[in-house]
C-alpha cells in the first residue's frame, strides 16, 4: 500500500476475506457459516443492502480486525452523501491505525 492511502474493506471484500479464512467454498457455505439466510449474502454482494451493525461486529471478530473500523466501513459504503463517505473513510483510517486499542462495553481499557 502506498503511504498516505488507508485501507477500505467493502461488503463484498469482507466476505471474501471470511470465506477465505475458514475454506468456505460458497456463499451458501458462508451464509451457513454465519447463521443467516443465503439470501442475505445474495442481498450484500449485489448491493441490495449491507452488512448490520450486529454482523459487523461478528465479521470483525472472526477476522481479528478492529471492530470500530469495520463499522465505519459498512457505513461509509451505506451513505449516499459523499461527505459522510469521507468522514466515514476517515474514521476507519483512524481506528484501524489504533487497532490495538480496544474497548470493553463500559468504556475499561482492554489489556
Amino acid at each position: 500500500m502506498r503511504e498516505g492511502t488507508a485501507a477500505v474493506y467493502t461488503t463484498n471484500i469482507l466476505l471474501d476475506l471470511v470465506k477465505s479464512r475458514y475454506d468456505l467454498k460458497s456463499d451458501y457455505k458462508l451464509a451457513k457459516f454465519l447463521e443467516v439466510d443465503p439470501s442475505r449474502i445474495s442481498n450484500y454482494r449485489n448491493g441490495r443492502s449491507h452488512l448490520d451493525e450486529k454482523l459487523a461486529l461478528v465479521v470483525a471478530k472472526l477476522l481479528d480486525f478492529n471492530a470500530g473500523a469495520v463499522l465505519a466501513w459498512t457505513q461509509a459504503e451505506r451513505t449516499k452523501c459523499p461527505d459522510a463517505r469521507i468522514a466515514w473513510l476517515n474514521a476507519a483510517k483512524v481506528l484501524n491505525d489504533c487497532s490495538g486499542l480496544n474497548y470493553k462495553e463500559g468504556g475499561s481499557n482492554q489489556s
